[in-house]
């Protein structure tokens, strides 16, 4: 008999799917989630139940409510999966069901915030005395936790990864026949010129102005350049058209919208040579190191999410600092002229995802997590 593992997520994100279905491989899994973000088709061995997630304001305080958490911490399953956010008013009752029924109850999460305080750090660790396990995203974290609490709680890492075979396969379609790939980058005229790319969720906290900015100073150096921006449009990114045509950019910025599609995407990142996000990079860092591409972002790794730890400065790519653009613009100039470099970094992102930052991984540690909560 396989043991019976539920899992509570606010939403099914495609970036999750594979994740989900290995998982599904091991465990008798039923995952109970929320009504934000795509929902993909699950293979029949993932149970999926919709629970709706209700929030309430109150001006900068956001409560959640989500039923999956205590649907999901029930004697009807052998182990809990619940994600690690003190603003669910339900967390707090799944907890406390956890101990009266003595079920094995796991949370998962980033174990920080950007915005850190004593007061946050303490409210937010309060739960870490009564779980079986805690999930963390990163090495790093989950070393200062453990030196924070003495080894009274037990960590694992699962990385935050993608399914880099899906990424493979679709490089494989584009570099396959070289036609292909050449006649695409014909199209959108993007075969002549030296291209960066960003791709992620456009949010004001990433500052993309930032990024326009050193654009324009790279582009009285280099001529032939462009900056492709897949995201999903929105009211900032109007704003960050504006900045453009105000920066006389216009013409070498491609916005793309929101691609999902990984052989939709495979040509833009495949005939790209730089990966730029200027602040706030998360998963969007292991999806450019599994193309083979250098990243460049800032040096204030606290306001990033925690793959930003799978950066290495010099290794597998650059920083700059933060709010300089005109050192953003001297970092990707840096590349642009030192190919051996570029090549360099090139190889250590891929096998940066290749070793570290895979599916194997991520999956290795819920397994982890999961066993040692099963003996407690």
């Amino acid at each position: 008999m396989k043991i019976k593992l539920g899992i509570q997520q606010p939403s099914l994100p495609t970036y999750r799917k594979k994740i989900f279905e290995v998982i599904g491989l091991h465990f008798d899994t039923t995952i109970f989630y929320g009504n934000e973000g795509l929902e993909p088709r699950y293979p029949k061995n993932i149970r999926l139940i919709y629970c709706k997630l209700f929030k309430l304001k109150f001006k900068n305080l956001t409560l959640k409510w989500h039923s999956a958490q205590l649907k999901a911490v029930s004697k009807e399953f052998d182990c809990a999966i619940i994600t690690w956010d003190v603003g669910y008013i339900s967390f707090w009752l799944a907890i406390l069901k956890s101990r009266l029924f003595k079920i094995p109850l796991i949370i998962w999460g980033h174990g920080y915030s950007k915005y850190e305080t004593k007061l946050r750090f303490f409210i937010r660790n309060i739960p870490l005395r009564c779980v079986d396990a805690v999930i963390l995203y990163d090495f790093q974290t989950k070393e200062k936790l453990e030196k924070k609490f003495n080894s009274r709680t037990s960590f694992f890492v699962a990385p935050n990864s993608l399914d880099y075979r899906k990424i493979q396969e679709s490089k494989n379609y584009w570099l396959g026949d070289n036609s292909r790939l050449k006649q695409f980058q014909i199209e959108n005229a993007i075969d002549k010129t030296y291209n960066i790319i960003y791709i992620g969720r456009i949010y004001k906290e990433n500052h993309l102005e930032i990024l326009l900015k050193a654009f324009k100073e790279v582009s009285l150096e280099i001529k032939d350049i462009k900056l492709i921006i897949i995201g999903k449009v929105n009211d900032y990114v109007n704003e960050l058209k504006s900045l453009a045509t105000r920066l006389g950019l216009s013409d070498k910025i491609i916005w793309t919208d929101a691609i999902y599609d990984e052989y939709k995407i495979a040509p833009w990142m495949l005939s790209s040579k730089i990966f730029c996000y200027p602040e706030n990079v998360g998963l969007s860092l292991i999806h450019a190191f599994g193309y083979g591409l250098p990243a460049i972002t800032n040096d204030l790794f606290d306001s990033h999410g925690p793959e930003i730890w799978a950066l290495i400065d010099g290794v597998n790519g650059l920083v700059y600092q933060k709010n300089n653009y005109k050192n953003l613009a001297q970092q990707i100039i840096k590349l642009y002229k030192d190919e051996d470099l570029r090549k360099k970094l090139s190889s250590k992102a891929l096998e940066t995802v290749k070793e570290n930052y895979n599916l194997d991984k991520m999956v290795e540690g819920f397994i982890q997590a999961i066993n040692y909560a099963l003996k407690r």
